[in-house]
């Protein structure tokens, strides 16, 4: 198993939300679990997500002037598109770009524990 230093899991995306880090949400995916619906992190998510079509993810981050450094994370059905969207995204600069880690099948699979 090779270490993949873009992949996080629900755990550090948990975190991300609770903690408030500055980050954009890539959302490949119709929506959300809700895991943080009703609660006050819910409007934090609704804040930092752009709910996109892969192909228009550069031109979406281009059109916010999304800094190059600050961090992105892609969330897709089952982390295989994000995890080459990853690629794509640093080869055009960015530089703190992950993808969650099973996608949001893991995600929503977690949440019901």
């Amino acid at each position: 198993m090779s270490l993949n230093l873009n992949e996080i899991g629900e755990f550090q995306f948990e975190n991300l939300i609770k903690n408030r880090i500055p980050f954009v949400l890539i959302n490949l995916t119709s929506s959300l679990p809700t895991l943080f619906a009703q609660s006050f992190y819910q409007k934090h998510v609704e804040s930092i997500e752009i709910r996109t079509q892969e192909s228009e993810v550069l031109n979406q981050l281009k059109e916010r002037n999304h800094p190059l450094h600050e961090a992105i994370l892609i969330i897709c059905e089952d982390g295989q598109r994000s995890k080459s969207l990853v690629a794509l995204l640093e080869s055009n600069g960015y530089l703190n770009v992950f993808f969650m880690a099973g996608g949001m099948g893991s995600l929503a699979a977690n949440a019901m524990r």
